[in-house]
């Protein structure tokens, strides 16, 4: 194993290329650009120029998005040397006849399977309401295996659950083939009118939502009170499973629980900017929101069967480091994935930055 290091030291390879507007010829300036075997995310420059660095020999998909052009993707070989790939040519959405719905003859399906995901299936997004769901755009990306949606304009969700508006300008959209959905944007959030009677459970019904989310944890892990607040957190280990592979010869993974809870100091790190932090550990955290019973909607698949049935999520690392503010919310999305409460949560879940219980 040791020799074998100096090799994959010098076989860190590089991917270059240029991102322009198909009709205009100008670049197309922080499109977003990753491999799909890698979710570490990379964005054009100015001149509408990326680099993915640290690419090791084999074959990957690249894709391209932004929000106001189509999505690229395409298949790329690298050997022994780094490629430069040439000019990727995208045209802009409203120019595009595969977003016309007469073009998509399974829109209905997939604006379903988009509603599903991005609301979420929580208690709330029994209601919720997309008011403006002609502004979605959706399709099916053969080479990704993947249903891709995305939107020129605001998506307008009126949360009846909660008492907001909630304008979100969705950046990437993508349901894979393998279950894993992802998505980003950025929300903006306006009060309902309603009487006092409809404020009052709305805040009675924020602060239900609130008690053992994302932000609340974070915020409780910052002020070290997570215990006091009603979570515990543990080490997942997992691994590939050998005697599953030698039995039926398909791969397999192994989840080893861990239960002695971790300190908060093991996981949560200051940065060098004040008011920010960053969430690192080397394998999966289990977290078990104690004063919450797990809805029933959630998948329990890689969750222990000996807890209690307490609401639990497992958080799973992508990239080195989640950056988070003193607000509790993850400014890097696609750094870490959540699996069980909140990956269940989706937009009906979700709380403005500014929210006090």
């Amino acid at each position: 194993m040791l020799l074998l290091i100096p090799v994959v030291c010098f076989s860190q390879l590089k991917i270059t290329g240029r991102v322009i507007d198909k009709r205009y010829k100008n670049p197309v300036v922080n499109a977003r650009v990753f491999l799909t075997k890698d979710t570490t995310k990379y964005k054009t420059d100015n001149y509408g120029v990326f680099t993915i660095p640290n690419v090791k020999p084999g074959e990957y998909t690249l894709v391209v998005t932004s929000t106001d052009y189509e999505t690229y993707a395409n298949t790329w070989l690298v050997y022994d040397n780094s490629i430069t790939i040439p000019d990727i040519s995208l045209l802009r959405l409203d120019e595009l006849d595969l977003v016309n719905d007469k073009y998509n003859t399974n829109r209905e399906r997939d604006i379903n399977i988009f509603k599903a995901f991005f609301i979420g299936e929580s208690t709330n997004a029994k209601k919720c309401k997309i008011l403006n769901p002609d502004a979605i755009f959706v399709k099916y990306n053969s080479i990704l295996k993947a249903l891709i949606a995305f939107s020129d304009e605001y998506i307008n969700v009126e949360n009846r659950a909660l008492g907001y508006l909630i304008k979100y300008k969705l950046g990437t959209f993508h349901y894979l083939s393998n279950g894993l959905v992802y998505f980003e944007g950025t929300p903006q959030f306006e009060e309902l009118t309603g009487s006092e009677s409809e404020k009052k459970r709305w805040k009675k019904q924020r602060l239900i939502t609130y008690q053992g989310s994302s932000m609340h944890f974070l915020r409780s892990a910052i002020t070290n009170q997570l215990e006091e607040e009603g979570f515990k957190v543990s080490r997942l280990i997992r691994k590939p499973d050998t005697d599953y592979y030698k039995l039926t010869n398909q791969q397999s993974i192994k989840s080893i629980y861990k239960g002695e809870s971790l300190p908060v100091d093991s996981f949560i790190n200051h940065t060098n900017k004040k008011g920010v932090f960053a969430m690192k550990f080397n394998d999966c955290l289990y977290i078990i929101y104690t004063k919450k019973v797990q809805s029933p909607n959630i998948n329990k698949i890689g969750f222990t069967a000996k807890l209690p049935n307490y609401a639990t999520t497992i958080i799973t690392f992508n990239e080195p480091y989640a950056l988070f503010g003193i607000e509790g919310i993850i400014t890097n999305p696609q750094s870490i994935s959540f699996e069980g409460d909140w990956g269940e949560s989706g937009i009906a879940n979700l709380l403005p930055p500014d929210y006090q219980p």
